[in-house]
């Protein structure tokens, strides 16, 4: 998830610093004088070629001399050495600061790609060639609303077709699919899901604030936000008389000074989503992981059921759950950044009640010398092919640090997606 901006030498660091809420110490994303090569800020997984291997798209600055340049980078997975990876091709962009999400978004059953670019308060639609699969060319560009940032894809209409999901600073969007011509998402067709927000709580795109799935069992999917200082989960409903058209927002208490992402999944696998979040007490330290079960008895409420702290050390910004220590339960990964060294993953590995996770440990991810450490993009997916969730991250550099088949669950040292 992603966008971009043109920007020239140290002048970057500042505008990340506002853009992604950084505190004291190191300037974020700050590139050093004479620096000369890619920065990656954000990124999505998925397979870009129908080869059945994820590849990654992901948003980079490329500086060289005075130039500078934003692009999406479509990086395939060779699939003769899985777990390798090259560039395939590069599609300009306006910035650096937006999401990037991959999915079918013209029901050709090809993966296509969406950029949020915040500085034009759009959303950029590539569509993925049929004839010359790996190969993209831009769709269209659809406005949202000012200060769009992440972006989910989701069939919230039940047309069978993809639409976006999109937060702006005043709340949330859903630009339906014109099933008239697919790839399309023109604003007569949008649905203004909440515009009632203040603007100052709004989640910089580098957090996760924002998941779609069915979240009352009615097998509509509905829309879960959270803001940088609420302490809140908002649930819209989808309306089952009219579906793409949501409730007001049911507000869930999380309990943080500041909620930092959350991720939403049957984590006790009854059938019924729930919810995960990651806050903090004020700042780098004292943050926390908290899961809020759905009640099958009573769809769409959601009781707190347990809490667990995360190392000491570092901002959680991403969450994600897979089944990482292969026992067929899913586990709970998180990001986090900590300046000025580096970012790390965190593994939780599911366990019974009460306390459902237990921290398994936590990994280092690599920095690009140069550039400033301040973790962005992160995802969860099979990376080399084994049938293992693996993790990538975008810190400058992109790191790929894959699960240890001889101790699933343990991430393995972090290497270069790009080498």
């Amino acid at each position: 998830m992603t966008t971009i901006l043109r920007l020239v030498g140290s002048v970057v660091g500042s505008v990340l610093l506002a853009a992604c809420g950084g505190g004291a110490g190191d300037d974020p994303g700050t590139v050093a004088p004479g620096f000369v090569g890619t920065s990656f800020y954000q990124l999505d997984v998925g397979d870009l070629n129908g080869d059945g291997l994820n590849d990654i798209a992901a948003i980079g600055l490329t500086q060289g001399g005075n130039q500078s340049t934003s692009d999406l980078h479509v990086i395939l997975q060779d699939p003769a050495s899985p777990g390798r990876f090259t560039i395939h091709q590069r599609l300009p962009l306006t910035s650096v600061f937006g999401a990037v999400v991959i999915a079918n978004l013209n029901d050709d059953m090809h993966e296509d790609i969406a950029v949020t670019e915040p500085g034009r308060d759009q959303v950029r639609v590539l569509l993925q060639d049929a004839l010359t699969p790996g190969r993209f060319t831009l769709s269209g560009t659809f406005t949202v609303a000012p200060g769009v940032a992440s972006v989910e894809a989701a069939d919230v209409d039940l047309d069978e077709l993809a639409d976006l999901i999109v937060t702006t600073s005043r709340g949330v969007v859903a630009l339906r699919q014109d099933a008239a011509a697919p790839g399309s998402f023109p604003a007569d067709l949008a649905i203004v899901v909440d515009d009632t927000l203040v603007a100052g709580e709004a989640l910089p795109v580098d957090h996760d604030g924002l998941a779609a799935q069915d979240l009352d069992g009615d097998a509509l999917l509905d829309i879960a936000t959270v803001r940088w200082d609420v302490d809140v989960a908002r649930i819209y409903h989808n309306d089952a008389a009219v579906p793409g058209t949501f409730s007001p927002a049911t507000a869930i208490k999380l309990g943080f000074d500041a909620t930092d992402a959350l991720a939403i999944a049957d984590l006790d696998q009854d059938g019924f989503m729930d919810i995960l979040a990651v806050g903090d007490f004020g700042g780098w330290v004292d943050a926390q992981l908290r899961l809020f079960l759905q009640d099958p008895r009573t769809p769409g409420t959601f009781t707190r059921f347990a809490a667990h702290n995360l190392d000491e050390s570092g901002l959680p910004i991403r969450l994600a759950v897979a089944d990482v220590t292969d026992d067929g339960r899913p586990d709970v990964l998180v990001a986090k950044r900590w300046i000025p060294t580096h970012g790390f993953v965190e593994v939780f590995e599911q366990v019974d009640a009460p306390n459902y996770v237990r921290w398994l440990g936590h990994f280092p991810v690599l920095t690009l010398a140069g550039v400033s450490p301040y973790l962005r993009g992160f995802a969860v997916a099979d990376l080399n092919d084994d049938g293992l969730p693996d993790a990538v991250t975008a810190d400058g550099e992109l790191s790929l640090l894959l699960n240890d088949a001889g101790a699933p669950g343990h991430l393995l040292a972090a290497r270069p997606v790009l080498n």
